[in-house]
């Protein structure tokens, strides 16, 4: 059975713990052993979409640790990030939980704050 690595596509949840602001996410992840990539599509008003680099240091069972840095874009602006979280195997689903810091500079008119603390929950199929 194999438990992590290849292309895993869900759905997620973040919560900006600064804002309060909470948003949907359709996410995909195509990762090998050690490294990978995640894509984040945010449907909302402000649509964005976040690009994220992991490096997977450990596999603990059926635990896969992560760490991660990359972008997020809005209508409104971007934003660096730089995280960490752990994804779950259970069957083919995997359940992931991360955290994550971003700071944003807007494109115009600043209408939020530029920091956010955003903690992310999903639930994919690994394909």
């Amino acid at each position: 059975m194999k438990y992590f690595g290849g292309l895993v596509i869900g759905v997620r949840g973040d919560a900006d713990l600064t804002g309060p602001a909470v948003s949907p996410g359709i996410w995909a992840e195509l990762s090998s052993r050690w490294l990978g990539v995640a894509v984040t599509l945010i449907p909302k008003i402000t649509f964005g979409a976040r690009v994220e680099g992991r490096f997977y240091p450990v596999i603990v069972g059926r635990i896969r640790p992560f760490l991660g840095v990359g972008a997020t874009v809005f209508t409104t602006g971007a934003g660096f990030r730089a995280g960490a979280g752990a994804a779950a195997r259970i069957g083919p689903l995997q359940l992931g939980l991360d955290a994550a810091f971003e700071y944003f500079a807007s494109f115009g008119q600043k209408s939020y704050a530029p920091i956010a603390v955003v903690l992310g929950l999903g639930l994919g199929f690994q394909l």
